[in-house]
């Protein structure tokens, strides 16, 4: 099932206490681990939220979460996981970086990353520690080099997955000029590469939403909340 977009003006974030995993468990998760690592050196095993709840109420929304692993939510990706098992999801931020009303900012992910050359909006994992907002300040600089505040970003919805339960928070930032996003994407890319890294994104493109439906000038995949985020901006719910 595709993801669902919904539209919403705040998001409010509910500890409940983590869930034990049974040493089975622990041992497929850590060997699947040792498998993705193989894949993908650059892939990091940090703390992650994993939505257990959801409550919407019009403009408001509510999620409940609990602590889990990275490895853990790779592990719930695999196709051999097993359905009755415990398969955590994820709590994220994207980010809606307009150039005007019906045209957004979209990268393909580099091969190292989890998604090779997958299509997405910038974002990620909202770390235990950090709230929306910051996540997506910090996605901003690590993926596009764009440094902005905290008044230049509004929650415009969230994006929900049924399985395994995902939950992301979409932010939109104030209209950007293209040119300002590549010209720091390009000064991005020359201190990753003098550093001998490589970035979340390879390459950069714009998608136009238009009478329901998208188009994107970036070749690859793209994610499957894309289209729910486009339609909802070409309604001009993200306004």
């Amino acid at each position: 099932m595709a993801a669902l977009f919904h539209p919403c003006r705040t998001v409010a974030i509910r500890a409940a206490p983590p869930a034990a995993m049974s040493p089975e468990l622990e041992a497929r998760v850590a060997a699947n681990w040792l498998r993705a690592q193989a894949s993908s050196p650059g892939l990091f095993n940090g703390s992650i939220l994993s939505p257990i709840g959801l409550e919407i109420a019009g403009d408001a929304v509510a999620v409940d979460v609990r602590h889990s692993s990275y490895a853990h939510y790779t592990w719930s990706r695999q196709a051999d996981a097993d359905e009755h098992a415990a398969r955590p999801g994820a709590l994220f931020v994207s980010v809606v970086v307009p150039v005007d009303a019906r045209t957004l900012v979209v990268g393909r992910m580099s091969p190292s990353t989890s998604t090779p050359g997958l299509v997405q909006l910038p974002g990620g994992c909202i770390p235990p520690a950090s709230q929306a907002t910051q996540a997506a300040l910090d996605e901003l600089r690590e993926e596009l080099g764009l440094d902005l505040a905290p008044s230049d970003l509004r929650t415009v919805g969230i994006i929900n997955r049924k399985s395994p339960f995902d939950v992301g928070i979409v932010m939109c930032s104030r209209t950007l000029s293209w040119s300002s996003v590549r010209l720091a994407f390009g000064a991005l890319l020359e201190r990753e590469r003098s550093a001998s890294l490589e970035s979340e994104f390879s390459e950069l493109g714009l998608a136009v939403a238009y009478s329901g439906r998208c188009r994107i000038g970036i070749e690859g995949q793209a994610v499957d909340y894309l289209p729910a985020v486009m339609d909802a901006m070409s309604q001009g719910l993200l306004d």
